[in-house]
């Protein structure tokens, strides 16, 4: 899953697909762009959960691309264990209630055993919460917020959630050290 999360577009956009029984409390409805092909196949199934619309579509479609060349790479090696994955390629918006309607979906009816996304902060957190709650492995390739892996509510690690990048306060101190070691800058505007 870290290989899957590391390399990570999805086709076309289709017209949204809005299940009328997923209104949030805020009376938000959430935005399912694509929903991916269900039909068994033996494969072992991962979810990629990013956005093709919305503000974080750019980079939603970009790590999907990576999310199926890794999965394409994978299963042209002969799967894990013999066992080829299949992807799960869940399309949202770039709203925290699409992301977490993905997760939910991928977890009940996808059948999901790990989940790959998001890519942005602010959507990997509802995905997180779900993996959490259903014990599935959710790895996510750029979202560096501090409370991704970490539970502030309960005061301890995530179990089931990773990142394959530093979390913001790690990039700020290696960015100001290098700031001030390597360029031996004196003052730095952010």
């Amino acid at each position: 899953a870290v290989a899957l999360a590391m390399s990570l577009g999805p086709p076309a956009c289709a017209s949204p697909s809005r299940p009328a029984a997923a209104v949030s409390p805020e009376g938000v409805e959430p935005v399912i762009v694509g929903r991916p092909d269900m039909r068994f196949d033996g494969g072992l199934r991962l979810a990629a959960i990013f956005p093709s619309i919305g503000r974080y579509a750019l980079s939603g479609i970009q790590s999907a691309n990576g999310a199926r060349l890794a999965v394409e790479d994978v299963n042209r090696r002969g799967g894990v264990h013999g066992r080829r994955l299949k992807l799960l390629e869940y399309r949202t918006g770039s709203y925290f209630v699409d992301a977490r309607l993905a997760a939910e979906l991928a977890a009940g009816e996808g059948g999901a055993l790990a989940i790959v996304g998001s890519n942005s902060s602010s959507l990997s957190m509802p995905i997180a919460a779900v993996a959490e709650e259903q014990r599935i492995v959710q790895v996510s390739n750029i979202s560096t917020a501090e409370d991704l892996t970490w539970d502030p509510q309960r005061g301890q690690e995530r179990r089931h959630v990773f990142r394959v990048c530093g979390t913001d306060s790690v990039t700020g101190a290696l960015l100001a050290d290098f700031a001030a070691g390597a360029l031996r800058a004196q003052r730095v505007a952010v």
